[in-house]
């Protein structure tokens, strides 16, 4: 049912004009780090808000960031957006997330 709705939301904002894809892209971390912040999940709200602001200093200043090719611009909003559900999904940043084996031939630290 959530997903309808976002759906619906989604169609809804771009279809009737009201708002541009980029506003929906920055309002997503916005959203994570609001949310990160409620439950008492400083390191994720920071994470989060600071890619809003990057975003924010980037669309009011106009740097020249993604002038050269649009591909750039769209992997920056696939980034946000990949980010954005990874820090949503993720429990807790102070505890590790992915644990990686040590490569073959190199003792792990536990060794």
């Amino acid at each position: 049912m959530a997903t309808v709705f976002l759906a619906l939301t989604l169609l809804a904002t771009l279809g009737l004009g009201e708002h541009y894809l980029i506003d929906l892209v920055v309002a997503l971390p916005f959203a994570v780090a609001a949310m990160s912040a409620c439950v008492r999940q400083y390191r994720k709200a920071i994470v989060a808000g600071a890619l809003t602001l990057a975003w924010l200093v980037y669309l009011r200043f106009g740097l020249p960031a993604f002038t050269l090719s649009p591909l750039g611009a769209w992997m920056a909003v696939l980034g946000t957006v990949f980010v954005s559900v990874v820090l949503a999904s993720a429990k807790d940043l102070s505890t590790r997330m992915w644990q990686f084996p040590a490569p073959a031939g190199i003792p792990s630290p536990a060794e």
